[in-house]
């Protein structure tokens, strides 16, 4: 009998970019604010009797605040992994959208998209979607081999089982700090 593994995969509460209107990529300067520390919360209340061992979390501030709530209140250890990290979008970062749209205007349409064609769209000095992606299946199977029911606290556009491409892993995607099922968006 395979082992079934659990992975419950949520975003970052609310950050002061979500609110300024901000592209965050791999900037540090993004916090949660205090409706963020609330879904924070919310979030853990979803996870307390999920039997979870072990919290991965990128080290982005807004990430880690996001984190550390969860495992405090759920009472298991907090391991930072850097291959958690946002998607690096180069020289759009920390720009608001509309300047992004002004500045960039159709590559910055396609790096918005979530059509297949645009997946490899990227803006000077960061990673199209494809790139973002792919770095992500490894360190979740290697997580997943060490025997944890696992929370990582990431950015990704796929369910776990679409990326890792196990048939005996269980996604089960928290969004946006909601709780409720559904494939993780970058929102």
């Amino acid at each position: 009998m395979q082992m079934v593994k659990n992975f419950y995969i949520f975003r970052h509460g609310q950050s002061s970019y979500n609110v300024e209107g901000k592209i965050q990529g791999h900037t540090n300067n993004s916090v949660l604010t205090d409706r963020g520390i609330d879904q924070a919360y919310a979030t853990a209340d979803n996870l307390k009797n999920k039997d979870v061992e072990i919290v991965i979390s990128s080290p982005l501030r807004r990430a880690k605040q996001t984190g550390n709530i969860v495992s405090k209140v759920i009472k298991v250890p907090l391991q930072y992994d850097e291959r958690f990290t946002e998607v690096n979008v180069g020289v759009a970062e920390g720009m608001h959208y509309t300047q992004a749209l002004e500045k960039f205007g159709e590559l910055y349409r396609k790096w918005r998209s979530s059509k297949t064609q645009d997946e490899d769209i990227c803006f000077e000095n960061g990673e199209s979607k494809r790139q973002f992606d792919g770095l992500l299946g490894i360190p979740l199977l290697e997580h997943g081999l060490m025997q944890h029911h696992l929370v990582p606290h990431a950015h990704r556009r796929q369910t776990l089982a679409e990326m890792v491409g196990l048939d005996d892993v269980r996604a089960i995607v928290f969004g946006c700090v909601i709780g409720h099922c559904l494939t993780m968006l970058n929102c």
